[in-house]
């Protein structure tokens, strides 16, 4: 089931938010590095809880997948959805775009549909809320997330080349 995150899903998320830096930080250690200061990395999804225009979403596990015993669903992937509204201008039309800022899903639960069911709970929000389009950053090294991402009819809309100096 996919649900607008609460405060007491943030321990959760931020397990799942640190597996996936990881792969940044694997994946472009040029780039990338695990901070040292933990609580300044977790503020940033604090954060995004209270920034108008942002929403973060969680999704549970199924709860026939659960043992008895769980006390409550467990949370197995997030993301992080911000509308970005741009006005007008000379060349370009008025429009907003739903900008999936983080999208993440537990190792352990990756391949299950969660994720899956999470994209497309966020399509069904960008619809709702009358987006013009959904968009998001893919590294190029991230294989799986590219694939994911084109299974549900994404393509490239701009690319950005780099030359490391």
């Amino acid at each position: 089931m996919v649900r607008l995150a609460t405060k007491s899903d943030l321990p959760a998320v931020l397990a799942i938010r640190r597996q996936v830096h990881m792969l940044h930080v694997n994946g472009r250690p040029d780039i990338y590095r695990m901070p040292e200061n933990a609580a300044e990395f977790d503020q940033t999804l604090l954060d995004s809880l209270k920034t108008p225009d942002m929403y973060v979403f969680v999704v549970d596990a199924a709860t026939d997948a659960l043992p008895s015993d769980t006390p409550s669903p467990q949370i197995v992937g997030y993301a992080v959805v911000q509308y970005k509204r741009f006005g007008a201008l000379c060349l370009a039309k008025e429009r907003t775009s739903a900008f999936i800022d983080e999208f993440g899903v537990d190792e352990a639960h990756r391949h299950h549909g969660y994720g899956r069911e999470l994209m497309n709970a966020i399509l069904a929000h960008a619809k709702k809320l009358h987006a013009d389009d959904l968009t998001l950053n893919v590294w190029s090294f991230n294989k799986n997330a590219e694939a994911f991402y084109k299974s549900f009819g994404m393509t490239p809309k701009q690319q950005t080349l780099e030359l490391p100096l």
